[in-house]
């Protein structure tokens, strides 16, 4: 049983809120640095910072469907450095 929703809007959509690398780079995120993220969502920060740095990026979602996607789109993309995780980190 789940507890809470993730309350994501499609894929398709959601990806035309932001343009993750641009961020990244404007926020220093490249180099030999490691990245948590909480809520990967479809993986669209996930896969940029992982393309953008050297080190791991740590990811979460409450949403098993969410992690299994931005697992699936990081192996799409030949991208090794993702370890990604089902976990509620709110409670």
């Amino acid at each position: 049983m789940k507890a809470r929703e993730s309350g994501m809007p499609d894929e398709e959509y959601w990806s035309t809120f932001f343009d993750p690398e641009c961020m990244l780079n404007e926020l220093g995120c490249i180099g030999a640095i490691d990245v948590l993220e909480f809520g990967c969502g479809y993986g669209n920060f996930t896969t940029a910072a992982a393309r953008l740095i050297s080190g791991t990026v740590f990811t979460n979602d409450i949403d098993r469907s969410m992690v299994k996607r931005t697992v699936h789109h990081a192996r799409e993309q030949g991208l090794q450095n993702i370890s990604a995780e089902v976990r509620d980190f709110s409670i």
